[in-house]
């Protein structure tokens, strides 16, 4: 039986399996041996360099972590958008996209809105 990296209990796969499900992270791309809760709590608290993925639009892989905090960044400091969340791109897309190609896809539909509306 594996233990969690962080606190040391028995790892239930199945927990963490089904966390990663409900989260839409990827199990494969998680690299360290964690409990559904320590990844929870890596995830909330943006723990860089334990939650990996792919993209499904440039096919890089990357740190969920890090491009959450990135798009919250961005988004706030290029575009005047607050409250930008990366998982929130995830699901009103359904597609799995790092930073900087949730970004472009979000920006390039509000500005191909803004333009539809001007014409109107």
């Amino acid at each position: 039986m594996a233990k969690c990296e962080n606190c040391g209990q028995t790892i239930n796969r199945e927990e963490v399996r089904d966390y990663c499900d409900m989260t839409k992270l990827n199990y494969d791309e998680v690299s360290k041996d964690l409990c559904a809760e320590c990844l929870e709590s890596a995830k909330d608290n943006h723990d860089e360099g334990v939650i990996f993925d792919i993209c499904e639009k440039c096919g890089n892989r990357f740190d969920v972590c890090e491009d959450e905090v990135k798009v919250e960044y961005e988004a706030e400091q290029r575009y005047g958008l607050y409250d930008m969340d990366l998982m929130d791109i995830w699901n009103n897309d359904g597609r799995i996209l790092c930073a900087d190609c949730a970004l472009d896809d979000y920006v390039s539909e509000l500005r191909y809105k803004i333009d539809n509306e001007n014409k109107e």
